[in-house]
């Protein structure tokens, strides 16, 4: 059993539905569960009458400071059960006991959790996501995506295990950014606008992203070295071609209305310095100038682990097994998993603090978009009219998008194979707008 739901009428596992449960506190509940588990951890799901029957608090998150006046979270604690906060998703621990994952229906949020929108078999999607993660799932999707993360992260053969929160992450403030409409508009002055909506790019992006497992360290004026990873302190050069965005990527709160407030100092991640080393070796950029640096030994496959893990749960035949509502939850799930995992590594109340390894995630994808709009716009004269994040608009003619994929892309609108793109769009273009690239930089 990887999964239970408990209500003072029944029970329901992802193997069968049952009689009541019949316990007198939430302790015995909780060893009885976890006894039952067929791994290291499960998740207990409680329905409001089982949490009204035992005593416990059905409090949001700003309440949780109370909660231990409850009988069944102190009840719980006086027979060895831990936790460090109480909420819609608790983790509870136990010497010599399989660790619990606490749901309590009631208070969770559908939208953030689609496990258990509606779909009446939340003890099968829970455990579906287990069994096609190997982690039992808890939380957000982002949440437990880390918990995978931290299952799969490699770091080599007899490694050092990962700094996960070291006291030191790098300069203050230092980021990367995606392409947004804002940062930059080619030429969109074509009738049509067809949208290419690559797949799951982040994910993809960690397939190959080098970082240091371990905490970064001051390193300075050092010349460029792709074996280390981390930050780089530059003064860049300005990019002149208005047919494609800067290789250097766009602060975000970029004024494009005063260009004179352009930083052409900045920090940047191994990937973007990389590519602009890569560009100005073939004569295509004027040169980044090293400035500072904090860096670690780049490893590959750090994030692999996690990368194929999600790319194979996506893909994974799950309409075969489960009922049609439960599969595609757990697929959406997935989906936002990919998308959330990473992202939250840049937040510091977490308990895994690697903005590094975000923000190279992030360098990785726009370089290897970049990497292929260049070889596009080059090889068959079609240069983007804007780009959004991982969708990037060209202009055309007509309307039909199939007979306008640059042919560099591969077409999958499954959105299972990493890195092919999919149809957005089209759109007609009922005011045409002129080229307003990077010609004021």
């Amino acid at each position: 059993m990887r999964a239970a739901i408990v209500d003072p009428l029944h029970t329901c596992t992802d193997q069968a539905a049952g009689p009541p449960v019949m316990v007198q506190s939430l302790a015995e509940l909780l060893s009885r569960a976890a006894g039952a588990f067929s791994a290291d951890e499960g998740v207990l799901a409680l329905t409001r009458d089982t949490c009204n029957q035992l005593d416990v608090p059905l409090l949001d998150r700003a309440e949780v400071s109370e909660a231990v006046r409850y009988a069944g979270p102190a009840s719980a604690e006086a027979y060895g059960w831990r936790f460090t906060s109480w909420s819609d998703w608790t983790t509870l621990r136990a010497e010599g006991m399989p660790t619990v994952r606490l749901a309590l229906l009631p208070i969770i949020d559908p939208k953030r959790c689609p496990l258990v929108e509606g779909i009446g078999n939340e003890a099968k999607a829970f455990a579906a996501w287990h069994q096609l993660t190997g982690k039992a799932y808890h939380g957000t999707p982002g949440m437990a995506g880390l918990s995978v993360l931290k299952h799969t992260v490699r770091t080599g053969k007899g490694k050092t295990p990962p700094a996960w929160k070291p006291a030191v992450v790098g300069p203050d403030e230092a980021y990367e950014a995606d392409y947004y409409p804002d940062h930059w508009r080619g030429d969109e002055s074509a009738p049509w606008m067809h949208g290419h909506d690559l797949n799951r790019a982040y994910v993809a992006a960690a397939m190959g992203v080098e970082v240091s497992p371990w905490a970064l360290r001051h390193t300075g004026r050092i010349a460029f070295d792709a074996r280390r990873a981390g930050w780089w302190q530059v003064e860049l050069a300005p990019w002149n071609d208005p047919r494609i965005p800067d290789p250097a990527g766009y602060e975000i709160d970029y004024d494009r209305a005063d260009p004179g407030d352009r930083q052409l100092v900045r920090w940047v991640t191994t990937p973007t310095l990389a590519l602009l080393e890569s560009l100005t070796e073939q004569g295509l950029y004027g040169g980044a100038r090293i400035l500072d640096s904090w860096t670690g030994p780049a490893v590959r496959g750090v994030l692999r682990g996690w990368a194929e893990t999600m790319r194979d749960a996506y893909a994974a035949p799950l309409a075969d097994t489960l009922p049609g509502d439960v599969a595609a939850a757990v697929r959406l799930t997935v989906k936002m998993a990919g998308r959330e995992t990473l992202g939250l590594l840049a937040r510091a109340e977490n308990w895994a603090y690697r903005p590094d390894w975000w923000y190279a995630v992030v360098a990785q994808a726009r370089c290897n978009l970049w990497r292929k709009l260049w070889t596009i716009g080059t090889s068959e004269g079609r240069w983007p009219a804007l780009i959004d994040v991982d969708n990037v608009w060209y202009g055309a003619d007509t309307g039909v998008w199939a007979d306008q994929v640059p042919a560099l892309f591969k077409v999958d609108a499954s959105g299972l194979k990493l890195g092919a793109v999919k149809q957005k769009g089209p759109r007609r273009n009922r005011r045409p707008r002129t080229m307003r690239g990077c010609e004021d930089a």
